[in-house]
């Protein structure tokens, strides 16, 4: 969790069940590694280890960290570096005024009841709101000099193909961030019992471009695309998350086009090749004159986004709807990564 308890912790390690996820879908990209047919069966056993948490460290009664003031008028964090934004400051820096990301500096638990931990790209804490409106919600811990600059990238990336940031705490040299709660990601997905149909996968591929039309439009790259940086909600909804590690880009976007190949081999065949090349294997499945593989084939020669979105693969009529299914029998047959204090 994002701050420790008392409690016992039980961590599961997935990497040591059979048929867990293959690392090349994990990535989402290979660098050179093993891949293997995802075995659909329900692992016979699990690798449990407990270890005794270090003594509690809640910050709920602390005091806020100390601020100064700039020759601007703008209080700073003196740890994190970020600055105090009202409004107007906020939309004079690109921000729209109604999708400004409040930052309060007090402790993000008297808002928040942590609940257990979950493998996105990393570990995320989820957590409960205390006050009305209840609901569950994902949050982030970032620390480091770079803190700042991941939540100035936050204000800026706000679309509705990203995972939607809600409000932000900071507090004591680190800043907690508070997440839309979407739990599934393209890893489980690739490694369900479902293979795709071409409808199916134009309606993830599809909803994925539209994330990186924006982002191109902006002048940004993601760079960290991955399936387990795509994730997937109850009604079929992609939501692109990690947003706070995208760069400028020098006008291409040769990296989130790559990336999308690699995720695309993915999702058709459910693993990626050992030589770190793009295409698929099953033809039966996807016959060499389909638009799926024509697709796949196109992000090996191609850097552009708005290229890709003229595909016939996505002339289908897709809607997100037609995901809502798979993405419901995936979260009752996939195994998660995650860890829950007992």
């Amino acid at each position: 969790m994002l701050s420790k308890s008392d409690k016992r912790n039980t961590r599961i390690d997935f990497s040591k069940i059979k048929g867990s996820l293959p690392e090349s879908i994990a990535d989402g990209h290979p660098p050179g590694m093993n891949s293997a047919t995802v075995a659909l069966s329900a692992p016979k056993s699990h690798t449990i280890t407990k270890r005794k948490a270090e003594s509690p460290r809640r910050d709920h009664d602390a005091r806020p960290s100390k601020r100064v003031l700039t020759s601007s008028g703008g209080g700073v964090d003196a740890t994190t570096g970020l600055r105090d934004l009202t409004i107007p400051k906020a939309v004079e820096a690109g921000v729209r005024s109604r999708e400004y990301i409040a930052t309060k500096r007090e402790s993000s638990w008297k808002s928040f009841e942590e609940k257990y931990e979950l493998k996105l790209d990393g570990f995320v804490t989820i957590a409960t709101r205390k006050a009305q409106p209840r609901g569950i919600v994902i949050i982030k811990r970032f620390t480091g000099p770079d803190a700042a600059n991941k939540m100035q990238m936050l204000q800026k990336i706000r679309h509705d193909s990203f995972l939607h940031a809600l409000e932000c705490f900071s507090f004591e040299n680190h800043l907690h961030v508070v997440f839309e709660h979407v739990p599934t990601t393209l890893v489980q997905i690739a490694v369900s019992p479902v293979y795709l149909t071409g409808r199916e996968l134009a309606a993830i591929i599809g909803q994925i471009l539209h994330g990186l039309e924006y982002l191109a439009s902006n002048g940004f790259e993601h760079g960290s695309l991955k399936c387990c940086t795509v994730l997937i909600n109850a009604k079929g909804r992609i939501k692109i998350t990690s947003q706070e590690c995208c760069k400028s880009s020098s006008g291409t976007s040769s990296r989130d086009v790559k990336a999308l190949g690699y995720i695309t081999m993915a999702l058709m065949q459910k693993y990626c090749k050992d030589d770190g090349s793009i295409g698929v294997e099953n033809l039966d499945r996807w016959p060499s004159d389909s638009n799926a593989v024509d697709f796949l084939s196109m992000t090996t020669s191609t850097t552009s986004i708005k290229e890709l979105l003229k595909h016939p693969l996505l002339n289908c009529a897709w809607e997100e709807e037609d995901l809502g299914w798979i993405v419901e029998l995936t979260v009752i047959s996939v195994n998660r990564g995650f860890k829950y204090p007992q």
